[in-house]
């Protein structure tokens, strides 16, 4: 079933067989969603890092919410600047986040143009995925 999804999709992104032209806008909201709602990445795919607020983005608000903000990792094989996505329609938004806060963050790590933190929340019932812990010892997932 989710080869037959992940091929559907990829039809939407190539052109036709029959030498149509590929749709030259995709709503970001529709492919979100269907990737989304593939699963849970694998339990090696997480990782587990320290890092402090550099930076607030304004949220996200196309398609499923995200709350953005960039961090820096200062520690291990996943040192440097990244993007945190934390979905705040499948998981809770951080309260009272700002500059200068350090944070433990459990997520999956993408690469391309930007280097970023995405699922940081739940999936179906709570530490099934990723979260994100305060100074104060807060979970938000």
């Amino acid at each position: 079933m989710r080869q037959w999804i992940a091929a559907s999709i990829l039809s939407l992104l190539a052109p036709t067989a029959c030498g149509a032209p590929a749709p030259t806008t995709l709503r970001t909201t529709s492919v979100t969603n269907i990737v989304e709602s593939l699963g849970i990445p694998p339990a090696h795919k997480f990782l587990t890092v320290r890092a402090v607020v550099t930076k607030m983005l304004p949220d996200d608000n196309q398609g499923l919410p995200h709350q953005l903000f960039m961090v820096r990792v200062t520690k291990g094989a996943s040192e440097g600047v990244y993007e945190v996505s934390n979905n705040t329609h499948h998981g809770s938004k951080v309260t009272n986040l700002k500059i200068g806060d350090a944070l433990t963050i459990r997520g999956t790590l993408y690469t391309g143009g930007d280097k970023g933190i995405h699922w940081t929340h739940q999936a179906n019932k709570p530490f099934d995925a990723g979260w994100i812990k305060n100074e104060d010892g807060k979970v938000f997932q």
